[in-house]
């Protein structure tokens, strides 16, 4: 007498292998936390300056594009243009190049799920930028 050939222990095992493949797919997305300075800066932001007395300096508006130049422009000012600059992440620090050939070096925190960036000027004053 044949022994009768029984699938169910195949179909498990079956369901288990896809089940186990569906819960592991999510482990190659990539949190927000492990994109580059370069990659989590991208896209528009506004902030709020104050002057060394605390006072509301102006309304900014900045708008980083992933070559490394950002349009900013003064959203406090009516009919104020925009102008471009530069910025690079070395070191730690974030790195504003005007057209006039100088620089701005800052200390930078992501913050708030990386909607949010604290510009720490070297002895200086702080930006606190919220992405639009």
């Amino acid at each position: 007498m044949r022994k009768k050939f029984s699938k169910k222990p195949y179909i498990i095992f079956g369901i288990v292998i896809v089940l186990l493949i569906i819960g592991l797919s999510g482990c190659n997305s990539s949190p927000k936390d492990q994109f580059t300075p370069e990659e989590k800066i991208i896209g528009e932001w506004n902030a709020k300056l104050y002057d060394d007395y605390n006072d509301l300096y102006g309304t900014f508006q900045y708008i980083f594009c992933s070559n490394g130049s950002v349009f900013v422009k003064n959203l406090s000012t009516i009919g104020a243009r925009g102008y471009w600059e530069n910025f690079a992440f070395s070191d730690d620090q974030f790195i504003f190049s005007h057209s006039d050939g100088t620089t701005t070096t800052y200390a930078y925190t992501f913050s708030n799920n990386n909607n949010q960036l604290e510009l720490m000027k070297l002895g200086g004053y702080t930006q606190v930028l919220e992405r639009q």
